[in-house]
């Protein structure tokens, strides 16, 4: 029994021996431990040293007892007699199997733990110092290059935008220099700048009068070539001299020529005066009362318009009827307070031979009255352009 325990107790080359063979089958990611090893293993190899004297101090002390008890007595074999010897053994024999039961039923001397001590070595393994490196770490490693990369490129742009602005602000600088120095020569300049100033406003002044006293003069000139063709206008004669000498005064005024055009026609000829048209009226209408009546007239419309041909009777002023003697009487009552249009308007209710006879008269008062609707417009124009600033 005592052979078979120490066969199994372990000695401490073995013990380094299972730490080192435990330590070769961890993988190659977990041996970055091995600097802990040494340590772990010589802990285990004095562990089993002392396991291994306290089992073998135990085994020989209980061999001596057993000499002991056999041949404690201090007698030699041949002393005794076997009897003697037979009963002084027995004894003793029962109390060495009492003691080594007691011996195989003590608990078996501690042995190092194995399993936990490869616990211990994973643990120490699995610590944050000694783990595996991540397997996407390649990449987590281009990653940081890359952003090195850009942020030195970025670096590079700052630092070249830096510089462009660091030139642009100089010229901001150089050119607000220059501003200053304009001013304030300007500063130096301003007493002589303001009284060229003065001059120059002066001047557009002076300028202004002139055209506008130019204007005025040409626009006067209109007025008194108006009031010279108006005036040979009355008195009957062609008035081709005055009328060129109204397009003169009016120069280059864009209006004159469309308002003057109509006189061209006129002024060959002249045209009568209101106060010749009012004398010539009591002719013409004379001869529109004596014109033969119409052939649907009966024989009394005829024996009077004989009769009338001998004594001629007319009336005068307004009346209601349509009669030639009436239209003739509103024409020249209209006549008489210088109403040349209205006597126009009510000559046109004359119908038939009467009529006829008017057409002259109708003619040349319509003539008289084109005239004067365009002495007037052009009067209110040149009236218009003087009286302007």
């Amino acid at each position: 029994m005592t052979v078979e325990s120490e066969r199994e107790a372990p000695t401490p080359r073995a013990v380094e021996a299972a730490a080192a063979e435990a330590l070769a089958n961890k993988p190659p990611g977990q041996r970055r431990a091995r600097f802990a090893a040494p340590w772990l293993a010589l802990s285990v190899a004095v562990a089993g040293l002392v396991a291994a004297f306290l089992i073998s101090d135990s085994l020989r002390r209980t061999a001596s007892e057993l000499a002991q008890s056999v041949f404690g007595s201090g007698l030699s074999p041949s002393e005794r007699a076997p009897g003697q010897r037979l009963e002084a053994v027995e004894p003793r024999v029962a109390e060495i199997a009492e003691k080594l039961a007691r011996l195989e039923a003590r608990p078996p001397p501690s042995v190092p733990n194995l399993s936990e001590l490869r616990e211990r070595l994973t643990a120490l393994e699995a610590r944050p110092g000694t783990t595996a490196l991540p397997a996407d770490l390649p990449t987590r490693l281009a990653r940081l290059e890359t952003a090195a990369a850009e942020a030195g490129q970025r670096r590079t742009e700052g630092d070249q935008l830096a510089g462009e602005q660091a030139q642009r602000l100089l010229r901001l600088e150089e050119a607000l220099g220059q501003q200053q120095a304009a001013v304030a020569r300007l500063a130096r300049e301003t007493p002589w700048q303001q009284e060229l100033a003065r001059l120059a406003a002066r001047l557009d002044e002076l300028a202004r009068e002139r055209t506008a006293s130019q204007d005025a003069t040409r626009r006067l000139g209109v007025v008194l070539a108006l009031a010279g063709l108006r005036e040979t206008s009355q008195t009957g004669r062609p008035f081709v001299t005055e009328l060129r000498a109204l397009a003169a005064a009016a120069g280059d005024e864009a209006e004159w020529p469309s308002a003057v055009r109509p006189l061209a026609a006129l002024a060959e000829t002249g045209v009568p005066s209101l106060r010749d048209l009012h004398a010539e009226f009591p002719g013409a209408a004379e001869r529109a009362m004596r014109a033969e009546p119409s052939a649907e007239a009966g024989w009394r419309e005829r024996a009077l318009d004989r009769l009338s041909g001998l004594i001629t009777i007319r009336r005068l002023g307004e009346t209601a009827d349509d009669t030639p003697d009436a239209v003739l009487a509103r024409t020249e009552a209209r006549l008489a307070s210088a109403d040349l249009a209205g006597a126009l308007e009510a000559l046109a209710g004359l119908r038939g031979k009467p009529a006829e006879a008017m057409a002259r008269w109708r003619e040349r008062a319509e003539r008289r009255l084109l005239l004067e609707r365009q002495l007037a417009l052009l009067t209110e124009r040149a009236l218009v352009g003087v009286a302007s600033p």
